[in-house]
């Protein structure tokens, strides 16, 4: 019975960080705005994809990890997924209010290069998954983050 207690409070708590989490990803995807630069035709064959980044939360970020999906009006998901690996390290950080453009590329192969190709309209779909502060700890736990701290930060998202 002590055992069936303890799994019940396990989950409840695991329930309890599922819904923190949800809330702190909401605040920062209200106060981090993404929005593709020049994104079309052309980005398929010279592989660039540029993002524009704008902090308006009240603390420097040491870094924003942003997933892309690549779309496709042929097809009935992604044709690619990828992440601005460029925005998750900071130089300098990006201050409150300022905004950034971070550039990466795409290594789609040659099917889904095809897919593109083909595609009568192509489009990119931008989604802030997490965080740092100045000192490279996340607001969201999150494993993917080599030069992160691996801690937690104590800072809030707080929305506007």
């Amino acid at each position: 019975m002590q055992h069936i207690r303890f799994l019940a409070m396990a989950f409840a708590l695991t329930q309890i960080g599922s819904a923190a989490t949800a809330n702190t990803l909401e605040c920062l995807r209200a106060n981090i705005s993404v929005q593709p630069v020049e994104f079309d035709q052309s980005t398929i064959d010279s592989r660039v994809v540029r993002v524009e980044v704008k902090n308006s939360m009240d603390i420097a970020l040491g870094g924003v990890w942003i997933e892309f999906e690549i779309h496709s009006d042929q097809r009935g998901a992604a044709i690619y997924t990828g992440s601005i690996r460029p925005a998750a390290t900071i130089e300098g950080l990006l201050e409150p209010g300022e905004t950034m453009v971070a550039t990466d590329y795409h290594f789609m192969d040659d099917r889904a290069l095809q897919f593109a190709r083909d595609a009568n309209a192509l489009t990119l779909e931008l989604s802030v998954k997490n965080a740092a502060d100045s000192q490279m700890n996340g607001f969201i736990e999150h494993p993917r983050m080599a030069s992160w701290s691996g801690e937690t930060t104590e800072q809030h998202c707080i929305s506007p």
